[in-house]
């Protein structure tokens, strides 16, 4: 054999124990349960950031109440406390967190009392089977959980309504279970005008909203 054979040879061989060496490294055998394993830990780490970019969001809204939203005694008949506008407010901003237990509708219909007052802060939110009640929210915890159980009731009809906003529902885009209800400008809001929430009402089902159905309760 030629020299220059010896070497081509020599070149041969070594090509075949590299590509045997890569294959080794980088193939999978055929029994491979990487798909019943956890996910990585980039993986892993990628879903916690995007549900802690939910969380902050809750956080700022509710931290950011305060600048928009100031309570004092209501002007309508019996309202109680209520919430008004600090500033000049845009349509579509958002004000709020409801807050409060969640029970399911089941539950809370057999439990809560007709006319028991914790009915006056809850919303019951159909498309969930669940309420919200915001009356067990204490006032220490306000500021830390959100307000919006404390806005009055304001119908949103064109000719009748006199409510300017309504209940939105916020859902983490990781964790579909993971929602707030939040409120929302309808239209743009006067400094000192009385914040109103359309509570929704069974007897005006065209007023309600399949995706977050609220009712008065």
């Amino acid at each position: 054999m030629t020299r220059n054979g010896q070497r081509e040879k020599e070149m041969t061989l070594e090509l075949k124990q590299k590509k045997k060496l890569k294959l080794s490294v980088e193939e999978k055998p055929d029994d491979d349960d990487s798909m019943d394993s956890p996910p990585s830990k980039s993986t892993r780490s990628m879903k916690i950031i995007c549900d802690e970019d939910f969380e902050k969001r809750v956080q700022a809204i509710i931290k950011d109440q305060f600048s928009k939203i100031v309570l004092s005694a209501s002007k309508l008949a019996n309202g109680g406390l209520g919430a008004f506008a600090k500033r000049n407010l845009s349509r579509g901003e958002i004000l709020s967190i409801f807050p409060g237990l969640r029970l399911s509708s089941e539950e809370f219909h057999e439990i809560i009392d007709p006319m028991d007052e914790a009915r006056t802060y809850s919303i019951e939110i159909k498309a969930k089977g669940l309420v919200i009640m915001g009356k067990e929210v204490k006032e220490s915890e306000w500021a830390t959980k959100g307000v919006a159980m404390l806005l009055n009731h304001g119908g949103l009809k064109k000719k009748k309504g006199n409510g300017n906003c309504r209940f939105r529902l916020m859902v983490s885009s990781m964790n579909l279970e993971r929602w707030e209800a939040i409120v929302v400008t309808t239209k743009a809001i006067q400094a000192g005008e009385e914040l109103l929430v359309d509570y929704g009402d069974d007897s005006t089902p065209s007023q309600l909203i399949p995706q977050d159905h609220f009712v008065l309760n």
